[in-house]
């Protein structure tokens, strides 16, 4: 009988414990496989933000997002088990490359000359994006040598898509995975007043 109740005991405390050592074993997996660290910038079971700290049990996150129309923070710490590493898909932002491809679009109607206002998209992105498109070149190398990460054109571009309403121009570019609200408001601001002057 005596037996019996320690297996029960211990199966009981296996069960209510299993989150905690499957955390311990996520930590492990943390310090080991290094897929983020401090200072990244991650998303994890719809959660995002960075990282402030990794302990045995929690990574601890200041979240962006959520009721922010951005990725801006919005001031809340939030603890992540660690055992969610194996149960769900992470994404880095940061890890050996701190840009991101965003994309920013208009619609002009189809009487509008379309080649005018794709160089007037175009145009403004290097000066208010401020990449070193050399220095960004060189990480991506680095990055090779570890990941199947392969960019061949690194450069701004504009892409044509016919609407009901008109041609929606869209650019594709790379920014700074912290500037990208910023980025993108001054690129508004920008291509707004170059339409201003080209009606």
């Amino acid at each position: 009988f005596l037996t019996a109740a320690i297996g029960f005991i211990a199966a009981g405390l296996a069960i209510a414990l299993r989150d905690v050592i499957m955390s311990l074993f996520g930590w492990f997996k943390i310090i080991l496989a290094q897929p983020f660290g401090v200072g990244d910038r991650i998303e994890i079971n719809q959660i995002e933000g960075d990282i402030i700290d990794i302990s045995p049990l929690h990574t601890v996150i200041l979240e962006l997002g959520n009721w922010v129309a951005a990725t801006q923070s919005t001031g809340r710490i939030i603890y992540v088990p660690n055992h969610l590493i194996f149960q769900e898909p992470v994404s880095n932002s940061t890890l050996g490359f701190p840009y991101l491809w965003d994309e920013f679009s208009v619609q002009v109607t189809f009487e509008s000359n379309v080649d005018v206002a794709r160089s007037l998209l175009k145009d403004p992105v290097e000066d208010v994006v401020g990449i070193n498109y050399r220095r960004a070149r060189q990480k991506i190398q680095k990055m090779g040598d570890r990941y199947a990460i392969r960019y061949e054109n690194l450069s701004p571009r504009v892409y044509t898509a016919i609407k009901d309403s008109g041609v929606e121009l869209t650019i594709r570019y790379m920014t700074q995975v912290r500037g990208r609200r910023e980025t993108k408001s001054r690129l508004s601001t920008r291509v707004l007043e170059l339409l201003q002057e080209n009606p």
